[in-house]
């Protein structure tokens, strides 16, 4: 396995202009696809963010440590998965430069661009879908959360690096 750097940041997200620019097009309702952004405005907003981490070893180690964790079986109308305790308490280290990178690159970039205040809580868990699982689109609206991340982690070859998608609560 090749040597891995840990979780740093894709250095292309530190682009003031490109930032600006996906900012206007967040506040207008317009969609766009820039190097590693896109914003979706129908039927809801969504902005993604590809390659956040280019290392893939660490994705690799990452994904690894994420599926040695212990989950717990989540069922109801909505959903039906596997979820883990909160990785802010997580001391695996690949878990916890993950969880640092969402807090002090990810946080401050999405703050910028949606133009929020993040309330200093960020509720962080993995999910676990196996065959059949299923998490069915909603309306993800609570009082104290104005937005809903997902960082996608998977085994194809295609989706490597990841994709982290944040989805408008209106």
């Amino acid at each position: 396995m090749s040597k891995s750097n840990g979780a740093v940041f894709n250095e292309s997200y530190r682009d003031l202009k490109l930032i600006d620019e996906v900012k206007k097009k967040y506040k207008s309702l317009i969609p766009c696809k820039f190097e590693n952004y896109e914003l979706i405005t129908t039927p809801f907003r969504l902005l993604k963010l590809s390659e956040v981490i280019k290392d893939n070893a660490f994705l690799k180690i990452l994904q690894k440590d994420l599926l040695n964790l212990d989950y717990v079986r989540k069922d109801n109308d909505l959903y039906n998965l596997q979820q883990s305790a909160d990785l802010n308490s997580c001391t695996v280290d690949s878990i916890t430069q993950f969880v640092h990178l969402l807090r002090s690159k990810i946080e401050p970039l999405l703050a910028n661009i949606i133009g929020v205040t993040f309330n200093g809580t960020l509720s962080i868990t993995a999910s676990l879908y196996k065959s059949g699982e299923y998490l069915l689109c909603h309306d993800d609206r609570c009082d104290d959360r104005c937005v809903a991340f997902v960082y996608y982690v998977t085994e194809s070859i295609a989706e490597a690096g990841g994709h982290f998608r944040m989805f408008d609560h209106d």
